[in-house]
């Protein structure tokens, strides 16, 4: 019986941003913290501050990618979501909109379910999803 368990894959590329990587990052290009690292923002937004040696300050956060920002009234946004889960696609929950990757057959889809769609430039900040925690199988 085998009892190694695969990693979990990361729900997007900043989920395995840690202090420690920040630091490391920076050091592979020369720069040094002097101890002084302060998280900005939320775990999933990854936005930290650094102080260097020699006095200055580094931020480092996500950067802005190309995404489809969708509109709709709230139950025809509800339903645009459901169909957007089906196709198993990583979506950014807002308060009145969702975010996708620019997808322009995804994005005909949404025009005729009636949402409207425009193409931004924004950190992707996507849902985990029923399976981001990854699961392992046993094998006998």
């Amino acid at each position: 019986m085998s009892d190694s368990s695969p990693m979990p894959v990361p729900r997007h590329a900043f989920e395995t941003l840690t202090p420690d990587g920040v630091m490391d990052a920076l050091a592979s290009v020369g720069l040094y913290g002097d101890g002084r690292l302060l998280a900005l923002s939320s775990y999933e937004n990854r936005v930290y501050q650094l102080h260097l040696e020699d006095g200055q300050v580094v931020r480092v956060c996500a950067q802005p990618e190309p995404l489809l920002e969708i509109t709709a009234p709230p139950a025809l946004l509800t339903w645009i979501a459901w169909h957007l889960g089906n196709r198993h696609l990583p979506v950014q929950l807002l308060a009145d909109r969702l975010r996708i990757r620019v997808d322009h057959v995804i994005e005909e889809m949404i025009e005729g379910l009636g949402g409207a769609s425009t193409q931004i430039s924004a950190a992707f900040d996507p849902e985990p999803g029923a399976y981001a925690g990854g699961h392992a199988h046993v094998v006998e």
